[in-house]
């Protein structure tokens, strides 16, 4: 709309551009004014007309990247493996709105892609899909460490199947390199993969390998973990961990009985509390007092003594380990029984030659060789009665 009056007033023209007038003239007017004033208006219109482009490709953008955010926040929050890859394959036929997507790891031992997970492809025909890295185009993205991109002919000639369009990026991991390869394939569609789909599932194959990683490194720790409760349960010895505030971390099986403890669940309870036995406690407050380890003899049901050792461990809390050692104070007291018993028996007969070496220079005179052999015995009674 241009404005056209016969007078020029700025209420008038703020009131036209209110109204949605775009340029005004003033009459009266010659063609080349009325001409330069539609120039102007067009010009006007296809400015808006590209910000109006420009603003609708950044908000596709902008909602790209907040799906890639957001597909990518779930999957690296995902410690299952089987659901990381699945839902990484459905998210990059998603994005690239491809037919088919596939997920293949690398086998370092056979030096082989397998297929980890698909989406879109035959599952019997791909159960046992294995390719070899040094003459495929999924090997290729793999060993070159870049997305390889293949439309139209190209992509037929390079495949040997029917294919409309392919594109493979690999899954790098920083301190392990490239362990796999993220591919989506276009079979009937006759769109090409661009650009923008190298970025986004460029975006997409780093979450993937930080998943993955993550889903490896959990998996692994989870064995150890198990192994270690597993040698930690069976152990002969009590063993009670604790964090930094005393509550229960584990307790097992022998520490259980150690301590008649109820089989009630005992994790995450106040160790006060869990185990009612005051010299634990004093151990227990003696070390958060002082931060070093304390041990200490403790008696426990049934007669049994235990030798108890309370550590802090950095990082976890304490680690209290309790030894049966009922069978070493018998093994002392039968010992200390049996010397007092052999000194006494042995202490009368040497009490006895003693006194008739004593009484031999009395029963008459000895000669000199004789005292010397008196001497030595008496000699030889003293050290063995000391002894």
């Amino acid at each position: 709309v241009i404005f056209a009056a016969v007078r020029e007033s700025p209420e008038v023209v703020v009131q036209a551009f209110r109204l949605g007038a775009r340029d005004y003239v003033i009459k009266p007017f010659d063609p080349q004014e009325m001409q330069e004033a539609i120039q102007r208006v067009f010009a006007t219109a296809r400015v808006h007309e590209e910000r109006d482009q420009l603003t609708q490709q950044l908000q596709r953008q902008l909602q790209e990247l907040n799906a890639v955010y957001a597909i990518g926040r779930s999957v690296t929050s995902l410690l299952d493996l089987n659901r990381v890859l699945n839902r990484v394959v459905e998210a990059a036929v998603y994005m690239a709105d491809a037919e088919e997507g596939m997920l293949l790891l690398l086998d370092s031992e056979s030096g082989e892609l397998y297929l980890r997970a698909a989406k879109g492809v035959d599952e019997e025909a791909t159960r046992s899909l294995r390719i070899r890295i040094d003459d495929s185009i999924a090997g290729r993205a793999l060993r070159t460490d870049r997305p390889v991109l293949l439309t139209g002919e190209q992509a037929k000639v390079s495949t040997g199947y029917l294919v409309k369009a392919l594109l493979y990026l690999p899954l790098r991991v920083p301190e392990r390199g490239v362990i796999g390869v993220l591919g989506v394939v276009n079979r009937e569609m006759e769109r090409s993969f661009s650009e923008r789909d190298i970025f986004l599932l460029s975006a997409l194959a780093d979450y993937a390998a930080i998943a993955i990683e993550n889903a490896r490194l959990f998996e692994t720790l989870e064995v150890e973990r198990a192994k270690l409760e597993a040698i930690l349960r069976e152990a002969e010895e009590a063993i009670v961990v604790v964090d930094e505030d005393d509550n229960i971390l584990l307790c097992n099986t022998a520490a259980r009985a150690a301590l008649d403890l109820a089989e009630a669940d005992l994790l995450h309870r106040p160790v006060g509390e869990a185990i009612p036995h005051p010299s634990l406690h004093e151990m227990f407050a003696q070390v958060r007092e002082t931060g070093k380890a304390t041990h200490n003899e403790v008696s426990a049901k049934d007669g049994l003594t235990f030798n108890a050792q309370l550590t802090p461990v950095e990082g976890v809390g304490r680690v209290l380990m309790m030894q049966d050692i009922t069978h070493l104070k018998e093994l002392d007291r039968i010992k200390s029984e049996f010397v007092a018993t052999v000194s006494h028996d042995l202490r009368t007969p040497l009490t006895t030659i003693q006194g008739y070496i004593e009484l031999l220079p009395r029963v008459g005179p000895l000669t000199a060789q004789q005292q010397e052999f008196i001497q030595r015995a008496r000699e030889s009674t003293e050290t063995i009665t000391e002894l």
